[in-house]
């Protein structure tokens, strides 16, 4: 019974000496849910092979998550009788994706119950998302996990034995592709916190010049380099016609149109437009693939929203898009280290938060 005793007390302490106490860490779920990421990483996979639209929708659930209280998933609790939530901010409406967490919490709380929080399991599917795989890759993992008794044909995690799915860790690290790949600290905590006020001016409004840019991401201790590399996110994805529509009518006491624009592409905005307001317009030409077309876009005038091209036009700014525009990988390095740093913000850990049951309500 003893010795029992004595394996118990060094698994604790092991847990302990992996997550630092209630540090962030890598290795935060190395001991509780061994399993965390490529559980995550599967149902992200799953979501986007069959609506890949959705991966511009997991970058931007992690980004407003962020940059309104910290990285808490205080965005994916629902409004209450007393209380209107951030999700429902109209900055927010269009937010997409949390059907995407939901189903990430549904299976890691089968596997491990009450250890994983919802505001790890955003920044895990927004990495995911960038860096998502294949039609054939994903064809190929799944059979994979199909051989292994991990995922069962009728595209549901199974898990069945430890012994298996422990080659799906292994595995799965082969089979990155699309944007760049980084490794995220876990251990955040979810807010109990959500009100649509918080999301006013805390977030970078499509109207902003490169200084009101600076300004905001400056608050959250973002260099210039970092602004422009995390508005590269935009190489996903597309935009409404209500956040761009004021660049091509009255647009100023001079111009009509906004004279940063390049004419062939502000005919394309407007064509788009005679749509309505909820009509869209790809950021590039490579709307569901993470690369560094949409800098090439800004220096031909081609960016949609008017907070895209001042990242052009301004000399505080332009050179590098430039690099951006010229180098890819330089891209992917600084992107990489944008969102690492991004995935911080003003994070909860211990009791300054909680580990949510259900995404959308506290407990």
């Amino acid at each position: 019974m003893k010795s029992a005793y004595y394996v118990v007390e060094f698994l604790v302490l092991v847990e302990v000496i992996l997550r630092g106490g209630e540090a962030l860490s890598m290795n935060y779920y190395g001991m509780s849910c061994p399993f965390v990421e490529p559980i995550v990483r599967i149902v992200v996979n799953q979501a986007l092979h069959k609506d890949p639209t959705l991966a511009a929708g997991l970058l931007r659930l992690h980004f407003h998550d962020c940059f309104v209280q910290g990285c808490d998933a205080s965005v994916l609790l629902d409004s209450t009788s007393g209380n209107t939530a951030e999700k429902d901010s109209p900055v927010n409406l269009s937010l997409r994706g949390y059907e995407v967490i939901d189903q990430a919490k549904k299976f890691l709380e089968m596997q491990c119950r009450g250890i994983v929080s919802c505001a790890d399991i955003v920044a895990l599917a927004a990495r995911d998302a960038v860096s998502w795989v294949s039609d054939l890759r994903f064809h190929l993992l799944k059979l994979y996990f199909e051989e292994l008794q991990c995922f069962s044909k009728k595209n549901t995690i199974l898990l069945k034995t430890w012994q298996n799915c422990l080659h799906l860790i292994l595995f799965d690290e082969y089979f990155e592709a699309g944007g760049p790949y980084y490794d995220i600290v876990k251990g955040r905590k979810d807010g109990t916190r959500s009100k649509q006020e918080d999301t006013f001016t805390s977030l970078p409004a499509p109207t902003l010049n490169t200084t009101g840019l600076i300004n905001v991401f400056s608050q959250h201790g973002f260099t210039v380099w970092e602004l422009v590399a995390l508005s590269g996110g935009h190489t996903l994805g597309v935009a409404r016609c209500s956040s761009f529509k004021s660049r091509l009518s009255s647009f100023d006491s001079t111009h009509d149109v906004d004279p940063s624009m390049d004419p062939t592409f502000a005919k394309t905005l407007l064509s788009t437009c005679s749509a309505g307001d909820s009509a869209t317009q790809p950021f590039d030409a490579t709307t569901n693939s993470f690369d560094n077309l949409y800098f090439s876009a800004l220096q031909k005038g081609d960016g949609v929203l008017f907070s895209d091209q001042t990242l052009y036009v301004s000399p505080q700014t332009q050179q590098i898009v430039n690099f951006f525009a010229m180098n890819q990988a330089i891209f992917f390095f600084n992107f990489q280290q944008g969102m690492m740093k991004m995935g911080s913000l003003d994070v909860k850990e211990g009791s300054q938060g909680e580990v949510r049951a259900n995404c959308r309500k506290i407990n």
